[in-house]
């Protein structure tokens, strides 16, 4: 699977790992997850690493997630050497009110402090 899944249910925070290419299927399997946490936290933040990226299956993906979906969501950290852009939280900050932050490989650990930073202040 090219779409790796973890959470930090104490704070609150998930981690999404993206190796290979990515299909609908790929983001569907972690939406139910992510919402489960939001409904366990009332805010959480997102780390999406990206370690390599071979392209869309299903072409661009575009899953019609609602912003209002994403507003349990306060910071993503968006962490690759490749100019990556999620294509679900890419486009909500200016929407849902989602501070977003890029990072190298090499700050990973910036980016998960900075993170769980954000989440910590809000709780």
């Amino acid at each position: 699977m090219p779409l790796f899944y973890s959470e930090d249910d104490t704070d609150g925070v998930v981690e999404l790992t993206i190796r290979g290419m990515l299909s609908r299927a790929d983001y569907a399997a972690v939406l139910p997850h992510m919402a489960a946490l939001m409904a366990r936290h009332d805010r959480v933040g997102v780390v999406e690493v990206v370690e390599s990226f071979a392209g869309f299956e299903d072409g661009d993906i575009e899953l019609g997630v609602d912003p209002a979906a994403l507003k349990g969501v306060g910071r993503v950290a968006l962490v690759s050497d490749i100019g990556w852009f999620c294509p679900i939280l890419s486009k909500a900050p200016g929407m849902a009110g989602i501070q977003v932050r890029s990072y190298r490989l090499e700050d990973l650990d910036a980016a998960r402090a900075w993170v769980r930073e954000g989440v910590a202040a809000r709780a």
